[in-house]
Parts: C-alpha cells; structure tokens; sequence
C-alpha cells in the first residue's frame, strides 16, 4: 500500500518555470492523493516548492537532512517533521526505509544519484517498492533512450526498460506508482 512516497529533486529552481510548475502539480497531486511527502529537507529550490506545495494543499512532509547541510540553514522548518542525520549515506538510507514508492523529478547530479541508488538497490532485489521518473517535458527522454542502448548491450537484464516508470503527467505518475506498490 502506498502511503509515502520520496520525491528526489533540486535544490536549485532550474532553467525554466515549467519545472516549478511541475513540482507545483506533483506536490498537488502528492497530496490530493492523502500521501505523505518524503524528500531532503531543504527549503531551496524545487525541494522547497514540493514540500509547500504539499502543505499548502493538506499534506504531510517529511524531511531527512544532514547535519553538515542544517548546519548552513538549508532545513525547511515549516514540514511535519524534521530527521537531522548525519550525512548523506544516512538520509538516502533513512529515506529509502521511510518511503514506499520513489520519484526523480528534474534535477542534476544529486537527483540522478539518488535515483540510480533506489534503482540499482531495486534490481538487486534489496527492496520491491515502486520507482518512477517524473519526465516534464521530456527531461528524462535521452535517460531513457541510455537504459535501452543498456538493454540492447545486455547490460540491463534485470530490470527491463518497458517496466520503468516514466510519465509527464503527475496524476498518471502517481496512479501507476500505487498500481506497482505492493
């Protein structure tokens, strides 16, 4: 049953206001489901607006940062609640334990690190829980296009390109995410 679900975003706003509109939606959506919101902690960038969003809209949130970053100011007071651990290992374990599905929404490297640590963990058979890409505007088209080259070279044997989650639509997003929950 899919009760909370991780979104893996920036803390940066991105090249264009689509992408804030699109957090806008999926953090609606997140909510108008009656799901929790599980996420990094931060205030800035697209993390903040998530987390507002879902807030804003009824939700609950839940924030797991580092030490190292509440440290600069960068945790979000105003969540549910506030996990401070002690470095990034923790807050992907910590976040990996809490959440029963998992989104990477547009974002740079600490997203895309994220990610291919839930899917790698997924493939490996360390948890069942559903993963999906939020692609906005095509964002994750060429990640994807990778995954198929992967399969073709027989470098992906576990996990097959036509059962990854990718989907523009946040409403479809998470509808197929709590199909795939278990």
């Amino acid at each position: 049953m899919l009760e909370k679900v991780c979104v893996y975003c920036g803390s940066s706003m991105g090249a264009s206001p689509v992408y804030t509109e699109a957090m806008r939606s999926l953090g609606k959506a997140i909510a108008s489901n009656g799901l929790t919101l599980v996420y990094g902690g931060s205030h800035a960038g697209q993390m903040g607006i998530i987390a507002d969003e879902v807030l804003d809209n009824g939700g609950k949130v839940i924030g797991i940062m580092t030490e190292h970053l509440d440290a600069k100011g960068l945790s979000h007071m105003g969540i549910t609640e506030l996990h401070i651990v002690k470095d990034m290992q923790a807050r992907k374990a910590g976040m990996l334990e809490v959440a029963d599905a998992f989104i990477a929404a547009p974002g740079g490297i600490g997203t895309l690190e994220e990610y291919f640590e839930t899917l790698s963990s997924f493939q490996l058979g360390f948890h069942h829980k559903p993963i999906g890409l939020y692609n906005v505007n095509g964002f994750y088209d060429r990640l994807m296009d990778t995954f198929r080259y992967f399969e073709a070279q027989d470098f992906m044997r576990n996990t097959k390109t036509d059962s990854l989650i990718c989907e523009g639509d946040p409403v479809k997003l998470i509808r197929l995410l709590q199909e795939n929950a278990r």
